[in-house]
């Protein structure tokens, strides 16, 4: 997002030369922002632009969701095409096409009670004219391509902006710097972090990394006596609270079910060769790196096999994961797919996986926070999960509390179809 704060009242002249500046900008699907970072580039699936208003200050910015390796790409774009609408006088077209847009919207809204109820309050809070609305479309069909540039100005900063971004801070921070920009870092509560979260060499090779992580958990010996699995918990999505019980089964049959009052919502499993997910009634058959990436587990701590099964292994370094040291270990399956996993300094324990998978032309970006490690038996699981996943539509994140682990219940073949 590139923002900056503006004070723009209704009452202000300079209001219908905004609205139109605006949706030049970045007002939609014909707008310049989308045309540059989705239909030039492939950046995003749509880049947008907003004038917030009002008697109080409120903000100008440009936003879109775009893949972490793109991110200091696409703040380079944002920033021409605000630069090229506050130095450059817009088109005679471009102009006629914004005011004919507002024309035809206005005569539309026109129609519903709510939006002329609406109209009496603005003119009331704001200490409107009483003839604000009846004069509206003039106003809009007066503003000039030199006004569109003036407000551009004033209103759209380009020199002292600020740049906010949310995701993997090193996959962008130096390509930021590169471009010229002064880079601050924040946590998830907006505290301040020095630096950017830059691997540093590692100190172990990767077999050593997942030797100490099988050793944390309990040993090998321990962890190949486990043969199945099953695990209840409760998920927490956006404030709601719902049941989910997992199953594994030697040697990699899963089960996952989300429940709502008894009701099934969700439930994805994997019989060892096939596997379907269920949502809201709707069933899918697994399919593509979904299929092979289950068929290519093994075993009830997959890590155990990688010395034997062909998983390459390639130490990236240490990083902060929160505030604890980690091992950065990329991880390339069999068929190639990529992952990557991050490991506690101290303990050995697994903290932190993510990976890439696409459905369709659609990029999802998954990462799962493993906490709150207990003994079971023998053997160490984590009993907190923080799961994320964004898409070019947003991301969404929740937390999945295990409430009761068992080993070695007797699971069948049949609770994974």
């Amino acid at each position: 997002t590139v923002t900056n704060l503006i004070n723009l009242p209704l009452s202000s002249p300079d209001y219908f030369a905004v609205l139109l500046a605006n949706n030049i900008l970045g007002g939609g699907a014909e707008a310049r922002l989308f045309k540059n970072l989705r239909e030039k580039h492939g950046f995003t699936y749509g880049a947008y632009s907003n004038t917030g208003t009002g008697r109080f200050q409120t903000k100008f910015y440009a936003t879109a969701a775009v893949r972490n390796e793109k991110v200091d790409s696409a703040v380079v774009e944002f920033l021409k095409e605000i630069n090229n609408i506050r130095t450059t006088k817009v088109s005679a077209e471009d102009l006629q096409n914004s005011k004919n847009l507002y024309n035809g919207s206005f005569a539309l809204g026109l129609e519903n009670p709510a939006r002329t109820a609406a109209f009496a309050s603005n003119i009331l809070i704001n200490n409107l004219p009483k003839d604000f609305y009846r004069t509206y479309l003039q106003k809009i069909n007066a503003v000039t391509a030199e006004d569109v540039q003036r407000v551009a100005k004033k209103y759209f900063n380009h020199d002292n902006t600020r740049v906010v971004i949310v995701g993997k801070a090193e996959t962008f921070t130096e390509g930021l710097k590169k471009d010229g920009f002064k880079v601050n870092m924040f946590d998830n509560y907006a505290n301040p972090v020095m630096g950017a979260n830059v691997a540093s060499a590692a100190k172990l090779e990767p077999k050593q990394i997942i030797s100490n992580y099988i050793k944390a958990l309990g040993g090998e010996a321990a962890i190949k006596k486990i043969t199945s699995v099953s695990q209840k918990g409760e998920m927490a999505v956006q404030g709601q609270k719902l049941a989910i019980a997992m199953k594994n089964m030697a040697p990699n049959l899963t089960s996952v079910e989300v429940t709502i009052g008894g009701q099934t919502a969700m439930k994805e499993a994997f019989n060892g060769n096939t596997g379907y997910a269920l949502q809201m009634g709707q069933k899918s058959e697994m399919t593509g790196e979904d299929l092979m990436a289950k068929k290519e587990e093994k075993g009830i701590v997959n890590q155990l096999y990688y010395a034997t099964d062909g998983t390459k292994l390639d130490a990236a370094g240490t990083v902060k994961v929160g505030d604890t040291d980690a091992y950065k270990l990329n991880v390339t399956s069999p068929s190639g797919l990529k992952k990557t996993e991050y490991y506690d300094v101290k303990t050995g324990l697994l903290l932190k996986d993510e990976k890439t998978s696409k459905k369709g032309a659609v990029e999802i970006n998954q990462s799962t926070e493993y906490k709150d490690y207990k003994k079971v038996g023998d053997v160490l699981f984590p009993y907190t999960m923080v799961q994320s996943v964004q898409t070019p539509q947003g991301a969404q994140e929740f937390t999945i509390t295990i409430t009761d682990i068992k080993i070695n219940t007797a699971l069948k073949a049949e609770d994974f179809n």
